[in-house]
């Protein structure tokens, strides 16, 4: 626990053999990344013990297609930002140029410093950067007033599906056991014609398994305003219903980590 930051970062980097050569093989060329987001986050929270399985990585300086010619058997596919997925088992890394960032790109926010990325996310708690070169160097961002607070907040209101922001911010809350604060409510829940309730029901199937729907859902209940009856509603039915309650399934929800509830 009294380790530097750096050090509890490169033990789960050098522990993973893949992880190893890729963050090597940019070390090696001197160019340096960003790991941004939730495995990040986790890392900074909970040290080597979080074993993310999914990180973003955020090229400084170019090399995309270098990177994809270097890791070509494990590239599966590209990424909205134009950048590459890679698999390895269990392990999935997405990799984009940070000139690529949908904020940045799109003009809504400037680009002066790769700290800038920070201030990317749509939610507080996913606001923090860790910039990987000859040394490590941290960006706290918007995470660290999430983590004092233990609140989840607005960061960027950029354009998003509410339904799926709406599910990611309840499972962060849920699993940090911070609340959400006033103005990220707001926000999610404006317009309740938005909310789609197959899908909310649909996400909880996916990332929680079956002993813990319930509790999740028991959690949600608890947690959100109480003039929001319909999704409420929605969240009571999916709460005592056996088809859901004692479903099997645990499929991971690629597409709640990070800033994806803007897809």
């Amino acid at each position: 626990a009294n380790e530097p930051l750096s050090t509890r970062i490169l033990v789960v980097f050098w522990q993973h053999p893949f992880l190893a050569e890729f963050v090597s093989w940019f070390r090696e060329r001197r160019q340096p990344i960003l790991l941004y987001g939730g495995a990040a986050r986790d890392l900074i929270m909970f040290g080597p013990s979080a074993a993310p399985r999914d990180y973003d990585f955020v090229l400084e300086s170019g090399g995309m297609e270098e990177l994809v010619e270097k890791f070509h058997k494990n590239v599966i596919g590209r990424n909205r930002f134009g950048g590459a997925q890679i698999s390895y088992g269990e392990l999935k890394i997405d990799c984009w140029a940070l000139k690529d960032t949908w904020a940045f790109k799109d003009g809504h926010l400037s680009l002066r410093t790769w700290r800038d990325l920070a201030d990317a996310s749509i939610f507080d708690i996913d606001g923090v950067v860790l910039r990987i070169a000859d040394r490590i160097s941290v960006e706290l961002g918007p995470f660290e007033r999430a983590r004092r607070n233990r609140e989840i907040g607005l960061c960027f209101p950029g354009t998003f599906n509410r339904t799926i922001a709406l599910f990611r911010a309840l499972t962060l809350a849920y699993r940090y056991s911070f609340s959400i604060n006033q103005e990220l409510w707001e926000e999610l829940l404006s317009n309740g014609k938005d909310f789609e309730p197959a899908l909310f029901k649909d996400l909880t199937i996916r990332r929680h398994k079956a002993g813990g729907i319930h509790q999740f859902s028991s959690f949600c209940i608890h947690a959100l305003p109480e003039r929001h009856w319909e999704v409420r509603q929605a969240l009571m039915e999916l709460k005592d219903t056996t088809e859901w309650r004692d479903s099997q399934m645990s499929l991971e929800l690629d597409l709640i980590d990070g800033q994806r509830a803007g897809e």
